[in-house]
């Protein structure tokens, strides 16, 4: 005979099955509640459902813990890697965004597309451009694909930043004893919305494309 254990189930296993039941249910927004309130064939039953849920909806929102995240969402924080301010509720996978700064002078042609090298860290990135129309041929420079120095979450921590690639004192750099002073080469780079070139230890502008006749096959 098996023997069934009378003990009362541990607060783990708990909050196990409760996250799992959480993350299983589909949980009505506002909106849903709200339309199936007007809804004509809501019946007397459905309302006592949608009052018991609502009662519930209240009790978890007045709970202390409930409270001090909902203010933590929206408590004003510094991202020690941009400078950027944010709020937990901004703070996505790709809120804090640093495009490259690329070296003046480093467009090449490699196999039949332009590269530049990145001197904020090295990376080579490809670009597509229309050749030969002129002085104005630079500013369609694009780069291809979505690249960025860095790209992800918004973060307090110094050491997170130096165990994601670090500071390289050009775009990603420390905070000045806590007075942080605009990066203006992200600054450039993000308003002039294409790749921004410069001499490093000045502010070169974009260089021209080089000749067409140094495409290697």
């Amino acid at each position: 005979m098996v023997q069934q254990s009378n003990r009362a189930p541990s607060p783990g296993m708990v909050l196990s099955k409760t996250y799992k039941a959480a993350v299983k249910c589909p949980l009505p927004s506002r909106d849903d509640i709200l339309s199936l309130l007007l809804h004509p064939s809501t019946n007397s039953a459905d309302i006592q459902a949608i009052t018991t849920f609502l009662q519930a909806a209240a009790t978890v929102s007045l709970l202390p813990t409930f409270q001090a995240l909902q203010l933590s969402d929206t408590t004003p924080r510094h991202c020690k890697r941009c400078h950027a301010s944010f709020t937990d509720a901004q703070n996505t996978h790709d809120a804090c965004v640093i495009p490259h700064v690329f070296i003046n002078h480093s467009l090449v042609w490699l196999q039949g597309e332009l590269h530049a090298t990145a001197g904020c860290c090295g990376h080579l990135e490809r670009f597509v451009s229309t050749i030969g129309e002129g002085e104005d041929a630079r500013a369609r420079l694009m780069q291809l694909g979505s690249s960025a120095c860095y790209r992800g979450y918004h973060t307090e921590e110094i050491e997170e930043v130096e165990a994601e690639g670090g500071y390289n004192d050009v775009t990603i750099r420390r905070c000045d004893e806590g007075l942080c002073k605009q990066n203006h080469l992200v600054k450039r780079a993000v308003d002039e919305e294409r790749p921004l070139f410069v001499d490093f230890g000045s502010t070169g502008e974009s260089p021209p494309l080089p000749p067409a006749k140094d495409v290697t096959a």
